[in-house]
């Protein structure tokens, strides 16, 4: 079994996979403001409300064997130790998404993270 070149051996709550960054281009946090915009009718008016900033969410694609994809799958909802190319981080596994298989066995999707 082969598995692509440019990955990274990461892990969370102590089950490891390999993280992908295609073009050595690693994952990085997000951010932004929690806001709602209000039209105000029969005018041009918008009115921004914020309620400060959302947390840093992580998006990782990563590769991993049967048994790994479902020992992830089972730790949505939990916290833990998040090791990925950027470092060590306390995160929350919000979900998984795009589960698809690239090989015998072997899985790809993206970890969904709230980094705390």
């Amino acid at each position: 079994m082969t598995f692509p070149n440019d990955y990274y051996d990461g892990s969370f709550g102590g089950t490891s996979f390999w993280e992908q960054f295609p073009g050595q281009q690693g994952a990085e946090h997000s951010r932004q403001l929690e806001d709602t915009l209000i039209h105000i009718p029969g005018g041009n008016t918008i009115i921004q409300q914020t309620s400060g900033l959302a947390p840093h969410l992580l998006e990782l694609v990563v590769v991993a064997a049967l048994t790994q994809r479902d020992a992830l799958e089972g730790k949505v909802g939990q916290s833990g130790s998040l090791v990925y190319q950027r470092g060590t981080r306390t995160a929350r596994l919000r979900g998984m998404k795009d589960r698809r298989s690239s090989w015998e066995a072997v899985y790809v999707c993206t970890l969904s993270f709230l980094l705390t």
